[in-house]
């Protein structure tokens, strides 16, 4: 696992930044940007929490984006971090998301996970204009008969992509 660069670790369960920040003393060499789980009753367990480890010899081409989003930690990766086969693809955000699971009690309102999470990449845009997103996390999703992968996984979206060889496939969900 220390080979890796970033480590992303969702339903940490921690409620306090100290659990995390203890578990980062044991992963050496990387920095912890963490989310806190939410208590929704007193009993059982918190829910949620997410913990990105970020190599430290990257942790100068990363800034947090604290906007007091519950549900992610969202770190601005620089054009300097950003280079795939020599090609900049520049600036990003990353965005690693827990969303409750629907009808969960974490929401404070009629608005549920994914469209929370809509609304707060639009707002990343839009404050961020020229950055590339990144989404990945657990997202809880319900997809019903809904395939649950990607039919085509083209490039044709993404800029700086060419060297990429997609693959078409096409499998039904039974």
């Amino acid at each position: 696992m220390l080979s890796y660069d970033f480590i992303a670790i969702y339903e940490t369960w921690c409620e306090h930044e100290c659990d995390l920040l203890t578990l980062e003393g044991k992963l050496d060499g990387y920095k912890c940007f963490s989310q806190c789980a939410s208590r929704v009753s007193k009993h059982g367990r918190p829910s949620g929490g997410i913990a990105v480890y970020v190599k430290s010899k990257f942790v100068k081409c990363v800034n947090r984006i604290d906007d007091g989003y519950k549900f992610a930690v969202i770190l601005e990766l620089s054009n300097l971090l950003t280079t795939v086969h020599d090609t900049s693809i520049g600036s990003m955000l990353l965005v690693s998301v827990y969303l409750p699971p629907k009808n969960s009690t974490a929401y404070d309102d009629e608005l549920e996970g994914i469209s929370v999470l809509k609304e707060k990449l639009i707002e990343l845009k839009s404050r961020f204009p020229n950055h590339k997103l990144l989404v990945m996390g657990d997202l809880n999703a319900r997809i019903g008969t809904v395939q649950d992968f990607l039919v085509d996984d083209s490039t044709d979206y993404i800029d700086g992509l060419d060297w990429y060889a997609a693959d078409s496939f096409n499998i039904a969900k039974t």
